[in-house]
Order: structure tokens, then sequence, then C-alpha cells
């Protein structure tokens, strides 16, 4: 189980036809709803299609958060759910139009997920297609929620604790992160279309590069399941480099194994950016930007008032060197030492999204950017549930 009781997030994308009460992702006491839920639904009560927080009490009381505004149906969105704790639900669509309870509502136990239908006969479940379903045993923020919505990858946000990619015909449906695998209850069909949605660095730390100028060097492979994660969406790859740091602005508090930085202005900072706190800090990525809040990749310990660095990311050539078809190969021709180099992974459907392996030196002694593309069966569309223990 990814919690057995809150906090507790779940969120997941779904190309959805709507409807009254559909369950979407169910964590309950047992096979029934009747003494304990928390889950992402639509709203039960009426067809409004609102993204729903729905609480059942172990006495059998529901509670439902609804967000501001209805879903598009038959159109990728990012559904997601918080449960903070027994007195704050809040429901999420598209990482915003928020809306809360703070209600208390105390389940029972939590024993089993389902994914698609309720716990008993896993009926009104998604109506279309899902994909990048994930779960977190703590209570996202709203900045958090907000990188998700526009097409982060969970694996990006800290402490995530399952993560199911739902790829049509998949069984089990595998959890990447944790040991929660799902069981279907029926073919998950195939999808028509997928999200776009943003990779993620699985392979091996990609370190530092020494080459011979004259000697060709041993390619690497930059396509979908070496370097970055085989997700829906596909990506082009290209070689990068960060510039010079400049002193923009300061911590408003101290921070400590943290991802959110709080800091005083946020003009000039944008994701995909990377920022460093103090000058002996190391660089890490910018997720979001929300207001005066930074996400960043990577945790952060600083003083209040530490000075923080931005760094811009532009394409970097090396003489002789190049990326075709997702390889990163050639001959290099003159001796340099470039620092702070990464290979960045673009979504092709929003360029917006994006994903970086390590930070490394190329060195080429002696004597940039194509493409390659990542793509996963398309997201399974669903007839029945998924249950996991």
């Amino acid at each position: 189980m990814p919690a057995t009781a809150a906090p507790v997030t779940l969120c997941t994308w779904t190309n959805n036809s709507g409807g009254q009460g559909r369950r979407i992702i169910v964590l309950s006491a047992g096979a029934s709803e009747t003494t304990g839920v928390l889950g992402l639904l639509t709203d039960t009560t009426s067809a409004s299609n609102k993204v729903n927080a729905y609480r059942v009490s172990s006495g059998g009381t529901g509670n439902q958060a609804l967000t501001s505004i209805a879903i598009t149906t038959g159109s990728w969105q990012h559904w997601g759910v918080v449960f903070a704790s027994t007195t704050s639900a809040a429901s999420y669509l598209n990482g915003a139009n928020k809306g809360t309870s703070g209600t208390s509502i105390s389940p029972a136990t939590l024993t089993q997920l389902t994914i698609s239908g309720r716990p008993s006969d896993f009926q009104f479940g998604i109506g279309g297609q899902a994909a990048h379903a994930a779960a977190w045993a703590r209570a996202l923020s709203d900045t958090e929620m907000a990188y998700l919505g526009a097409g982060g990858n969970p694996r990006a946000v800290k402490s995530c604790v399952s993560y199911w990619k739902m790829a049509s015909g998949e069984t089990p449906v595998i959890d990447q992160i944790g040991t929660n695998d799902l069981t279907p209850s029926a073919t998950i069909g195939a999808g028509t279309s997928d999200p776009n949605f943003q990779t993620y660095m699985t392979g091996g730390p990609v370190g530092n590069l020494s080459y011979t100028a004259g000697t060709a060097i041993t390619a690497i492979n930059l396509n979908a399941g070496h370097v970055f994660d085989d997700v829906s969406s596909a990506f082009t790859s290209t070689l990068n480099q960060l510039g010079t740091a400049s002193n923009l602005t300061t911590t408003t508090g101290a921070v400590t194994a943290a991802r959110e930085i709080p800091i005083t202005s946020a003009t000039g900072i944008a994701a995909g950016d990377y920022i460093k706190l103090t000058s002996g800090g190391t660089p890490t990525r910018v997720l979001w930007v929300n207001g005066t809040t930074v996400l960043v990749k990577d945790d952060q310990t600083a003083s209040s008032g530490a000075a923080v660095y931005r760094y811009g990311v532009s394409t970097l050539t090396v003489p002789g060197l190049s990326i075709s078809s997702g390889s990163f190969s050639g001959t290099p021709t003159s001796a340099a030492t470039n620092s702070l180099c990464l290979f960045r992974a673009t979504c092709t459907g929003n360029t917006a999204l994006v994903a970086d392996s390590d930070l490394f030196t190329i060195t080429v002694t002696g004597g940039g950017g194509g493409g390659g593309s990542g793509l996963m069966l398309p997201a399974g569309v669903f007839s029945g549930g998924m249950v996991g223990g």
C-alpha cells in the first residue's frame, strides 16, 4: 500500500469521458467503501464532472472536496488529490483549480489499492484512458502539484512511493518505484493517444567524459530506456552547457534538505534554469517557479539570506561530435575542456517539458544537438480495475 492513512497524495493523467462517481484511484479499508476511503474520484453527488478528493470515515460518513471547475471530457488532463490530515483534503485539476474540505473524516486503516473502479466490483471505473499514476505518503504542496499538472514527472518530486506508467496490455502493471504492482481484472486495451509528459533520467550517471582528438569516441545511447526513461511522450536529446552564474536574489528562510526554496524575488529564474545556494553550492535544475518559491530537483540546505545564483542553459557544440538518431558519437577534432555539461531531453509535443542528465565535464586532449526519440505504447483504455495491496 502506498499509505494506510493520511497524509497521502494521489494523481494521474486521464483522457476521460466523465460521469458521476467515477473511481480513478481508491485506497480503501478492504474490498468495500463502507468503513474507509481516501480516493481520487469525480463528483459522487451529481454529474458536475469535477475532480473529487473523496473520503469515507470508519462510520460510513462520506465527504468530498471538488475542484472549482469541471474536467474537459475527451482531453488529456492531470487529476490530483491531497489528503494532508483527517481535517484537510484538496482536489486539483491540471495542478490548479483547487477545491478543499476541512471536515473531520477518519477512515479505518486502508488496506486495498484499486485503480479504476469500486474495490468490490470495479464498476464506475475510469471512463477512457489513463497513464502515469503516482502516490506519495505525504501531502504535496501547491507548487509540487502545479509542476505535475504541467506535465512534470512524478519521479522528480521528492519521496514518491509508487508510480505506474500503465501501458496498454501491461500485466501485471508494474510499480516503477515501489512494490505495489497491480493485477488487472481485464485486459488493458490499446489507447489512441498520449499526454505530453516529461521524461526522467533513469539510467546511470553519464559522468565525466575524457576523449582524444582524432580518435572516435564510444557512443552514448540517449534513446528511451537508456539514459532517459521510456515514457509515452517522444523526446529529442541535445548536448547543453550551463552559462555563467549570476547572483540574482537571496533566500528568505532557512532550508534543510528541502526542494522548495523561498526567495526574495524570482525575476529572471524559470523552469529549466539551474540555481545554486551560496557560492560553493552545487547547481540543481529548477522544476517550477510559483511566485517567490522555486521547486528544484535536489535537496538543498542553506541559511536565511543565502545568495541564490542562477545559470542559464544553452546548446553546446564540440567539434567532431554530434547527436544523430539518439546517439552521441563522432571523432573530436580539437583539444578543449567544457565543464557543467548535460544532456537534455525535450518533449516533442511540449518543448517546455525537459529532463536532464547529471552534470559532467567533457575533456578532449591531444592533436549538440540532433534528435532521439522515446516512445512507449499508448496509455491504457480501461474495461476493468486493478487491485494492489
